[in-house]
């Protein structure tokens, strides 16, 4: 794993780890203080260059493969039916992964985030300090928050370009997630500006 201060742009796409403080809201502000800094947001950048032990594992037995097969024939079908939370499912599912769970309050601060990257006409690498507030002061003292962004054609376009990113592809592939949320938006030229969030919690999350 690689600590870095500044996120290095991936053909388009940046991917962000925000880890807020360890130590609970008691030591919210000692821990921010030794945290970088980036346009007044308190984060940690980290890139997981290491690959996912479910990529390490090359050999599968037959029972393995047979369930796997089993799942993915009892997920929807994407023909005509573009929803990016189960275009990342499905990739967990072929990588023998359990599916993530969809998460309304992470879909909507995605939305935001996606909103915000096409009226700027450009992609944010970080989040803005109103919406990683409402992060930090709701239930994730613990939590690991990864975040995918990027522009594409269209949806499908977006995930074949994340799972092209080596950063992108390890947070989707991530085992120690457990919830996603997705949103998107079109700029004036047609572009669309999507964004993942993902965390490792598992609770339903209370977002205000």
């Amino acid at each position: 794993m690689i600590t870095s201060n500044r996120i290095l742009p991936v053909d388009q796409e940046s991917s962000i780890f925000l880890k807020t403080a360890e130590k609970g809201t008691k030591n919210m502000k000692e821990e921010s203080e030794r945290m970088t800094t980036i346009k007044g947001i308190f984060c940690n950048f980290t890139a997981a260059l290491t690959s996912n032990p479910s990529e390490e594992k090359k050999f599968r037995t037959p029972r393995e493969r047979r369930i796997m097969n089993d799942e993915l024939r009892k997920m929807p079908s994407l023909s005509g039916f573009r929803s990016n939370h189960l275009m990342v499912n499905r990739e967990r599912v072929m990588n023998y992964l359990p599916q993530l769970r969809r998460c309304s309050h992470l879909d909507n601060i995605a939305r935001v985030h996606a909103i915000e990257m096409a009226e700027e006409g450009k992609i944010l690498k970080h989040l803005s300090s109103k919406t990683l507030l409402r992060l930090q002061e709701n239930g994730y003292p613990k939590a690991l928050v990864v975040m995918n962004a990027g522009r594409s054609s269209s949806i499908l376009d977006a995930q074949n370009k994340f799972m092209n990113s080596k950063i992108s592809r390890s947070n989707i592939l991530d085992p120690k997630l457990k919830r996603i949320g997705f949103g998107c938006e079109n700029d004036e030229k047609g572009r669309v500006y999507s964004c993942q969030m993902f965390t490792s919690l598992q609770d339903r999350l209370i977002l205000i």
